[in-house]
């Protein structure tokens, strides 16, 4: 914006904007804002006269922003969130009486090995509020649209650095690295698992959506000119164990998920003969809920808790 269009903007239309853009439906944004559907259509209108662009534009039953909106949103919620945060003197977050829905990004590995137990924990001291959980469009890509709309809160997951946007929060909460695991009474797998008797072996292996048609997996082996026989994919890591179970191949896990699936599934653990990089556990959350005391109590419940139990 320039200064001749600031001076022709109002507080209300830059609350539209805001609403519009985590929305992406005029209905509810009129109901986030307060006014009548047609204010904010008509407050929509000027918006786009004065900036020129369409801002937002119906796609697949969405309002969805245009790349000029994109641009605007980030200075536009954070000067709000700033303003909001000087005029309001927001109460502490009373665990016990708050009704808040906690919506986090995730994936089955951090839900089974991390989020499971501490839901108990959550519930004791904040027994009003309720837990969601949502997965990931991709593995290790930051879902930075849902934090930025506001449709999560807190994303939680396997996430590269080199993949983090200048408008996301981060926190490394703990690592884990990779096990092979085997059914106890395997009739090719003795004392331990070396190089050959894991290539020997078939393989059962997780590939999500929207994932890497060659894993890290098979690209490690092939820099080594070896390949695996891949004998089962499935869509969600927690089926390998049972798989593993009931048949005779092995599978690449997560330590965590292995040590707590071992005695249920009758499973053996080793060391992986194959030399793989550690699983990053990270919290990410948007610039915009820095301060919002709700998310802060969550983040902090969070990080406590992987500190005290989970760092190896």
């Amino acid at each position: 914006m320039d200064s001749v269009k600031l001076e022709s903007l109002d507080l209300n239309l830059l609350l539209v904007f805001e609403a519009l853009a985590r929305e992406q439906n005029v209905t509810r944004a009129a109901d986030k804002v307060g006014l009548s559907q047609p204010a904010v259509s008509g407050a929509l209108g000027r918006l786009r006269r004065l900036m020129g662009d369409p801002l937002f534009v119906r796609r697949n039953g969405r309002m969805q922003p245009t790349p000029r909106a994109r641009q605007l949103m980030d200075p536009i919620s954070a000067a709000l969130a700033q303003l909001r945060q000087a005029l309001d003197q927001q109460p502490p977050f009373d665990a016990r009486t708050a009704r808040h829905e906690f919506r986090i990004v995730t994936n089955d590995y951090v839900e089974f090995a991390f989020l499971a137990p501490l839901i108990p924990r959550i519930l004791a001291k904040a027994p009003r509020a309720a837990i969601r959980t949502m997965r990931t469009a991709n593995l290790f890509e930051p879902p930075v649209e849902s934090l930025q709309n506001g449709e999560a809160e807190l994303a939680v997951g396997l996430f590269p650095e080199t993949t983090f946007s200048s408008q996301l929060m981060a926190r490394k909460l703990a690592t884990d690295r990779f096990v092979c695991i085997v059914r106890k009474r395997h009739p090719k797998v003795r004392g331990r698992m070396d190089m050959r008797t894991f290539l020997s072996l078939p393989h059962a292996r997780v590939m999500y959506p929207r994932g890497e048609r060659t894993g890290m997996t098979d690209t490690l082996l092939a820099a080594r000119n070896l390949a695996r026989r891949i004998a089962v994919t499935v869509p969600h890591m927690l089926m390998l164990s049972r798989v593993v179970e009931l048949s005779d191949c092995v599978a690449l896990v997560p330590e965590r998920v292995a040590r707590a699936e071992a005695e249920a599934r009758g499973l053996r653990v080793f060391r992986s003969p194959l030399p793989m990089p550690q699983i990053a556990i990270t919290m990410l959350w948007h610039q915009r809920t820095q301060s919002d005391p709700a998310q802060a109590w969550l983040r902090e419940m969070l990080g406590v808790k992987w500190r005290s139990e989970c760092l190896p």
